[in-house]
């Protein structure tokens, strides 16, 4: 059984969310950030998020390179279970999330600087 998120760690979430990352990938990783491979149902149960929800969240989190993740091996017919790992520290972690977040402010002031301008035409 994982241990739910303490309320530092939903305080972490929840800026994080602030920040720009959707709940369910802020929790995920927070959860990650404690360290060790984890169980796709081990995130659902600490983050009280849904399978779906862990679902977006690490696919969230992968496509920004945060984690990495393996096939548990099982017997028997079926997909075998998916376990994930935070890839790096969780500062350089954060400093990617952190890259991407000032990049798309930048993107975001230039389009309303363009805006600005071709309403003052």
């Amino acid at each position: 059984m994982a241990k739910p998120l303490t309320p530092d760690e939903r305080r972490a979430s929840e800026l994080l969310d602030a920040a720009g990352l959707p709940r369910p990938p802020a929790r995920c990783l927070v959860l990650l950030a404690r360290g060790g491979w984890w169980l796709a149902a081990d995130l659902a149960e600490a983050a009280s998020l849904t399978p779906q929800e862990v679902s977006e969240g690490v696919r969230l989190l992968e496509t920004r390179g945060a984690l990495r993740k393996e096939p548990v091996a099982k017997a028997g017919p079926g997909r075998p279970p998916l376990r994930y790992h935070l890839a790096g520290e969780a500062k350089d972690v954060l400093g990617r999330i952190e890259a991407d977040a000032r990049g798309a402010l930048v993107r975001d002031l230039a389009l309303l600087d363009e805006l600005r301008e071709s309403l003052g035409r």
